[in-house]
């Protein structure tokens, strides 16, 4: 394999091989690697730490493989189950880095940020510079909103940054500006600010459903504030007939720190027939909920970006939204906008909204292009090359 300029890490998208439904991190890894090599050309290459644990670049055409294989699964229709898995993953063997000329490594992912020395290796192997995305620094922004030892991690990812990147690419305004905070009076990389592009959804029709529906989309954890939610649910149980009550559906695996979610989906009997927690789904069926649903709510207290509001905009399905600066970059005049700790409010838009026709965003709303963002990318690898 000839030495390339760029090399884009794959190690996230490998160590999640047997997972068949996406995070917004993996898809975010996964159209860097299919769009990466037009803009870049003959001097775009990859490379991962396998979870065997070796490091290497990997050939083109393994690669080129194991992405189709891997969003046949995300579609739902790969068959093999794990055995399909672990074998496309077997296809992928890292090789040998050779000499040459400073290339610059990108990571997409925080994986193995956590790890200082592991970082150090792949970028001495290679011979390279580093440019990284952040997604976010809520952990180390918001501790009582992460797992167990979370936050003490991702200080450690946000440390390994300052110390390795020549530059990092932020998702957000607001990611930047908590960077540039973390890390006011240290020695620190560039920060660039670069939206996170939209990849067009799957084509699917609208799901169909016995009443209007919402549609919420995350991960089961604090931050997304599903408690408000279930408890407005409830409380529309306590005053409507079922009839005139619309339906909840949850997207999204469960996490951490939500016992009270849980008690509340599998303990409260008047929600149970209006609140539907359908997990993690393959890429094609959360098409169709988003073409179908009333609106999307995302009554988070904190994000990095908010990818779903990005989603639901691109094929004109309303947005319900916290009132935080994630939500108002990504979705500016778009969407509506409500203080995450208003439950009457949300109520009250909940019902306003699904007491009409399904209504339509602003007009001028336009989806973030990938292009841009990983031009922006690219013009900051390129400047730590010699």
């Amino acid at each position: 394999m000839a030495r390339r300029r760029f090399y884009l890490d794959l190690s996230r998208l490998l160590s999640r091989v047997r997972h068949s439904a996406p995070t917004g991190v993996d898809r975010v890894e996964m159209s860097y690697a299919r769009r990466l090599p037009d803009l870049a050309g003959g001097d775009f290459g990859y490379c991962a730490r396998h979870p065997s644990g070796a490091f290497g670049r990997l050939a083109d055409q393994d690669v080129a493989r194991f992405l189709d294989e891997t969003q046949e699964r995300w579609h739902g229709r790969a068959g093999g189950g794990d055995r399909g898995a672990l074998a496309s993953l077997a296809r992928i063997r890292p090789r040998a880095p050779d000499g040459g000329k400073t290339a610059a490594l990108i990571l997409a992912s925080p994986a193995n940020l956590h790890r200082p020395r592991r970082i150090a290796h792949m970028k001495n192997r290679l011979n390279a510079t580093l440019t990284a995305l952040v997604h976010d620094l809520i952990p180390v922004t918001h501790p009582e909103y992460a797992r167990p030892g979370g936050a003490e991690k991702h200080a450690r990812r946000i440390e390994t940054l300052r110390r390795e990147a020549f530059a990092v690419i932020a998702n957000s305004t607001a990611t930047a500006e908590g960077l540039a905070r973390h890390w006011s009076g240290w020695p620190a990389p560039a920060i660039a600010i670069a939206p996170l592009g939209i990849d067009a959804l799957p084509c699917a029709e609208s799901a169909r459903r016995d009443r209007p529906y919402f549609l919420m989309v995350g991960t089961i954890e604090p931050r997304k504030n599903h408690l408000l939610l279930l408890h407005v649910w409830r409380k529309m149980a306590e005053e409507r007939r079922d009839a005139e009550i619309p339906e909840l559906l949850l997207v999204g695996r469960r996490g951490w720190e939500n016992e009270q979610v849980v008690d509340l989906l599998e303990r409260a009997p008047g929600i149970q027939p209006h609140v539907r927690e359908l997990g993690a789904l393959p890429e094609r069926e959360l098409a169709a909920l988003y073409r179908g649903a009333h609106a999307l709510l995302m009554p988070s207290f904190s994000e990095g970006f908010g990818l779903p509001v990005a989603e639901a905009l691109s094929v004109g399905t309303p947005v319900l939204a916290s009132d935080i600066p994630a939500h108002r970059e990504v979705a500016g005049a778009a969407a509506r906008y409500l203080s995450p700790l208003d439950g009457e409010g949300w109520m009250a838009a909940i019902r306003d909204t699904a007491s009409g026709p399904r209504g339509k965003p602003a007009a001028d709303w336009q989806s973030p292009g990938w292009d841009r963002h990983l031009d922006i990318v690219l013009a900051a690898a390129e400047k730590s090359l010699p």
